[in-house]
């Protein structure tokens, strides 16, 4: 307490209110005391961990291997960006040489239709921008146009009739042909069955008269 009970930093917050520039500084001074207070701090994301083993980065365990002792990258650890092959491989390798950015490529397991796939690693440094080049470097999709479906041209659309109000399709050309023939043959064997017939009747009557 000051001299005659008054306060002095009381009186001082006064003097700064009176005065708009010290006010302005003092508002300032006191924003940046209430950012450094750990309540009002901004947490920053914890960020992913890695695996030595598979040399990937995870969240708390590899997907791979199941390691649960993981660490914090460094800079210069290598770390496994992408699997490619074909041509997706060769257009992500150009893309990384263009912009200088070291990798290793290591020969995978699995295989696709492209070929012999590779994995890919880059220094932990550089991740981010491999990630966004990985994101460039995709097989070009195949364009494919659906074709309306062609309507028969006159000539192969089947010819029909009507008989009785029902509609029935006429008989191809060769089908015809076809049956026609085999109509014929059984009417041969008919007449040959009905001929050999009458000839053994023939027979069997002069029989009972001789």
């Amino acid at each position: 307490m000051g001299p005659g009970g008054r306060n002095p930093s009381g009186s001082c917050v006064l003097t700064c209110f009176a005065d708009g520039g010290a006010l302005v500084d003092w508002l300032v001074s006191w924003y940046h005391d209430t950012r450094k207070c750990p309540r009002l701090r901004r947490t920053e994301m914890p960020s992913m961990q890695y695996c030595k083993n598979c040399r990937v980065l995870c969240d708390t365990q590899c997907p791979f291997c199941g390691n649960r002792k993981l660490c914090d990258p460094q800079p210069e650890d290598q770390v496994r960006v992408t699997t490619a092959a074909g041509f997706r491989a060769d257009m992500l390798e150009g893309l990384l040489d263009d912009n200088h950015i070291p990798y290793e490529k290591h020969q995978a397991v699995q295989s696709d239709e492209q070929g012999q796939a590779f994995h890919y690693y880059v220094p932990y440094q550089y991740y981010k921008s491999a990630e966004e080049l990985c994101a460039v470097a995709q097989p070009p999709k195949e364009e494919t146009q659906e074709q309306p479906p062609q309507e028969p041209s006159e000539e192969e659309a089947p010819r029909t009739y009507t008989v009785k109000g029902e509609t029935f399709e006429e008989m191809p050309h060769n089908k015809k042909i076809f049956w026609r023939i085999v109509s014929v043959l059984l009417f041969l064997a008919v007449i040959a069955v009905v001929v050999l017939l009458t000839d053994q009747a023939a027979n069997w009557v002069k029989g009972l008269f001789a």
